[in-house]
């Protein structure tokens, strides 16, 4: 007689059992393994700050408000901030969020008062080992700089970024890293209090690592763009190569290199602004307590204030010391070139502008307890622009408040 399926389930060799036994305890335990490392994390902070401006809608230092304008050139601005961070840690695999509310308050320019928050996440990815990502995406809204905005609005700017990026290691010395992003920036510009510029950028980079101390690469870059808000209304297309070296010299100084060449066209007109871009940085372990960075970088940009391109030279020093363990300051100055190249059909109040700016900041955190940190700040700003109307001069001084429950 046929057997029914429980008998001929029962009559199993005795090893056959076993084996099935096995497996079903290894995944169990595997399961387990996973769900033993299943990590969840919340972080709730508050910020408090409190800053001094000398001149708020950075303009000249001899501009004189009319007799029947209620604005301030200085003021005193408190933002006062609440968040949460949460990280969900899954085997090699990490969930991460920000949230964050805020309101910024003037003491006497309180037509500028506003609110501000911050949204942030993404997913931190792992494959196999030798395949790695993250995808982000982050939405804000905070106030902006008058520096080149339009001084008859208010100050509010509005930032959304998506992106996502991979990284795959073909053999020990190869590495290979590979990205996307879509950023959309508003922000009230100069005779533009509307201005949007929306990019997406594509980038590629490969890197080899075989040779001590060294890390050869080459790195391209595709963005297309367009502005809004503006007279023309520009869209615009960016191709940008490069070689790049790094390099230990030993294991407290460091060099990386990046030469190469952009181009930045208007769709429309087929205006380029073009030249040699690239940066050098050089990292140095001083003391025991300290390490300076110095560096020098050249980029053809977008402009974030009109349909231009802009040539953006910079140089920057920055000095960090460990007093304690409870006590760092950090020294950074930045001396920043900009050459404005009108890129649409009509110009701008920028094309033809050549700026010079120069920012010293001077920074102290002191961590009081586990859970609050404060820091007091000092820093200083001026420009000077081969137009009249853009020069400015201005001091900021802060202090800030941080509680964290870890």
């Amino acid at each position: 007689m046929p057997q029914s399926p429980r008998a001929a389930s029962s009559s199993l060799p005795p090893r056959s059992k076993a084996s099935r036994g096995l497996l079903i305890a290894a995944a169990a335990a595997q399961f387990g393994t996973g769900a033993a490392r299943a990590e969840v994390t919340l972080v709730p902070y508050v910020n408090s700050t409190t800053t001094y401006e000398s001149n708020v809608f950075r303009v000249d230092q001899d501009f004189v408000f009319p007799a029947d304008d209620i604005r301030s050139k200085s003021d005193v601005i408190f933002n006062n901030a609440v968040g949460l961070e949460g990280n969900y840690r899954w085997s090699n695999q990490r969930l991460f969020a920000t949230a964050e509310g805020s309101r910024f308050q003037y003491l006497n320019n309180d037509q500028l008062d506003q609110n501000a928050f911050q949204l942030r996440g993404g997913l931190d990815w792992s494959l196999l080992s030798r395949v790695t990502g993250t995808l982000t995406a982050s939405n804000s809204q905070t106030r902006s700089s008058f520096a080149n905005g339009d001084t008859t609005v208010l100050n509010r700017q509005r930032q959304r970024d998506l992106g996502g990026t991979i990284r795959f290691k073909p053999g020990n010395d190869l590495d290979f890293n590979a990205g996307f992003n879509n950023n959309i920036l508003k922000t009230p510009a100069i005779n533009a209090p509307n201005f949007q510029v929306e990019q997406n950028t594509w980038n590629s980079a490969l890197n080899y690592v075989g040779i001590n101390r060294f890390i050869i690469g080459v790195t391209g870059s595709y963005s297309l763009g367009k502005f809004s808000g503006t007279e023309t209304n520009s869209k615009f297309e960016s191709q940008s190569a490069a070689g790049t070296l790094g390099y230990e010299a030993s294991d407290i100084s460091k060099f990386a290199l990046s030469a190469g060449y952009t181009t930045r066209e208007d769709k429309a007109t087929q205006t380029q602004t073009k030249g040699l871009t690239g940066s050098l940085v050089y990292n140095r372990e001083l003391t025991g307590k300290t390490a300076g960075t110095l560096g020098v970088t050249r980029s053809v940009d977008a402009s974030q204030f009109g349909d231009n391109s802009v040539i953006n030279t910079s140089v920057f020093l920055g000095l960090n010391y460990s007093a304690t363990a409870r006590i760092t300051a950090s020294l950074n100055y930045n001396y920043l070139n900009s050459k404005f190249k009108a890129i649409g059909t009509a110009d701008t109040v920028f094309a033809g502008r050549t700026d010079d700016q120069h920012t010293v900041n001077l920074r102290a955190v002191y961590d009081a307890f586990d859970w609050l940190k404060v820091s007091p700040s000092v820093g200083y700003e001026t420009r000077t622009a081969n137009l009249d109307g853009f020069d400015y001069k201005a001091y900021i001084v802060g202090m800030q408040f941080t509680a964290r429950l870890e």
